[in-house]
């Protein structure tokens, strides 16, 4: 009879549990997956937080939050984790009445990306681990991983020869309304420019200096089309790394800059990767659109923003383009803007084994060693 008794009190306080468990499981629970950062470098270590608060009496002795990462983001700790196509990721928790837990999952960046964590699942089992309840959540965590910059002093002369250009064309244009200062006279400033009373100051003859009316905007154009089938992907990734290095350059000498490419973004509400802006987050904004090219949206895209700089032609822009592909019906549009009086430079990356003939002289050859890591 006791064993009766006790057989129908424990299947009532199963079938109590399981009730009020399946009632209540996930009311007042609040789980969060993050990154440390917003962005960071190749090879750079960060962390994800997983944050869970059980803000009720009832205790979830058995938690699992599952999510899914991609694999070039290295987990320090592979404890839980699945690698195939992607990190998968299994985290085992028990959390007490009204407990807040927070576990940080270290990782190492391996791969130019944007990095994203859409979902989590979060499953629990009952206090008899007979029944399991399941809840998913949509996230919206990510974190840009920026390209390597390629090194400066492999492209030093090329780029001393674009800032050179730059500044030659600021200083053939001057605005005569941006006063900029005075300066002592030397021969063949212009009469109209001499400032006479500043002369009779100073006893000696002093003109006016003006700021160019040129804004000084450096427009940096990137077609990733490939000019052979030879490791085209190498040549795409020294492109986007020459793309960043050219911004640096430039940002770090007060330069505006506009950035254009054909380059797919991997995020869906965009077609292709573009930006204009200036200041100290200019270059912040051209390494995420860097970072978010997935593939190549193919050479007539690239020809389509050739024709319209060829139709608005502005003399106040500068134009860097960086390509691989440097084929005639390329250079007969690059040509065609040259021959308008737009300035341009082109930087071309190829490979040693092939080596690389200047046609023009706008281009400007890059070399990467085909054995090249």
């Amino acid at each position: 009879m006791v064993l009766v008794v006790s057989a129908v009190i424990c299947i009532c306080i199963y079938y109590a549990q399981q009730k009020i468990f399946k009632k209540n499981w996930d009311r007042r629970l609040d789980v969060d997956v993050s990154f440390s950062v917003p962005h960071m470098e190749i090879g750079e270590k960060a962390y994800i937080s997983e944050r869970i608060n059980n803000a009720k009496v009832l205790p979830l002795t058995v938690l699992h939050v599952k999510f899914a990462v991609s694999r070039y983001l290295e987990f320090c700790d592979r404890v839980n984790t699945d690698v195939t196509d992607m990190n998968y990721r299994n985290d085992g928790f028990s959390v007490m009445s009204n407990e807040k837990i927070t576990r940080n999952i270290d990782f190492v960046a391996r791969k130019r990306g944007f990095y994203s964590i859409s979902s989590v699942s979060i499953i629990a089992r009952d206090y008899f681990m007979v029944k399991q309840y399941a809840r998913y959540l949509k996230l919206d965590a990510g974190v840009y991983v920026f390209p390597l910059a390629y090194p400066y002093d492999r492209i030093e002369d090329s780029m001393n020869d674009i800032l050179g250009e730059i500044e030659v064309r600021r200083r053939l244009m001057p605005d005569p309304f941006a006063y900029a200062g005075i300066r002592e006279y030397v021969y063949g400033d212009s009469m109209r420019s001499i400032n006479w009373k500043a002369s009779a100051m100073n006893d000696r003859l002093m003109v006016n200096k003006h700021n160019s009316v040129c804004s000084g905007v450096v427009r940096i154009l990137l077609n990733l089309e490939p000019h052979s089938m030879i490791r085209p992907e190498k040549l795409q990734e020294v492109s986007i790394s020459l793309v960043r290095t050219v911004a640096e350059s430039l940002v770090g000498r007060k330069q505006d800059i506009e950035f254009y490419s054909n380059g797919r973004d991997i995020l869906e509400t965009k077609e292709n990767c573009m930006f204009k802006g200036n200041g100290s987050e200019a270059l912040k904004s051209v390494n995420k659109c860097l970072a978010r090219i997935n593939g190549n949206s193919g050479i007539q895209d690239f020809y389509e923003v050739l024709d319209r700089e060829v139709r608005n032609v502005d003399p106040d822009i500068y134009y860097v383009v960086i390509s691989p592909y440097y084929k005639a019906d390329l250079l007969q549009k690059l040509d065609h803007m040259w021959a308008n009086g737009v300035g341009i430079s082109m930087l071309v990356p190829y490979y040693d084994i092939n080596g690389f003939e200047s046609v023009r002289g706008y281009m400007k050859g890059v070399e990467i060693g085909y054995n090249e890591t």
